[in-house]
């Protein structure tokens, strides 16, 4: 048992080695330092192993073996009464807009979120090519 978490610790320090000779040009530093930086990748590495080595242990017995009393039981979170504030870059008028936001936001509405957006819309796209498209932002 002791030799593959030897293994596992060497290869996350050969990680972490490599991630800051690959950033070398970036961050410069000198060889103390670099260690304490080394010391500091480490466990985030390690964390975000175990993280993702959890979560596959958790999906294979869940889904693939569909064992149901490892399934977690969350409690159902409302959104009935919340308030968001909705900042997208994209245009209500451009295409994304219309085809992901829009439809997301209807969504929300439709379960009780009261919702605010603020979009960013282009130059060219400030007035309504029509009124269907500027009744169709309203009304989301």
């Amino acid at each position: 048992m002791i030799v593959p978490l030897l293994l596992w610790f060497a290869l996350l320090i050969a990680r972490a080695a490599w991630a800051l000779r690959q950033n070398r040009q970036s961050y410069p530093a000198g060889i103390f330092r670099n260690s304490l930086r080394l010391l500091l990748i480490v466990p985030i590495i390690a964390t975000l192993d175990a993280a993702a080595f959890a979560g596959t242990i958790s999906w294979f017995l869940s889904d693939k073996l569909h064992l149901a009393l490892l399934r977690h039981v969350r409690p159902t979170m409302t959104l009935a009464h919340r308030r968001v504030l909705y900042i997208s870059y994209n245009g209500m008028l451009d295409p994304l807009g219309q085809s992901q936001v829009i439809p997301y936001l209807k969504e929300l509405s439709r379960a009780g979120v009261s919702l605010t957006l603020l979009s960013f819309e282009g130059a060219e796209l400030t007035r309504p090519r029509d009124a269907s498209d500027a009744s169709s932002c309203e009304q989301s």
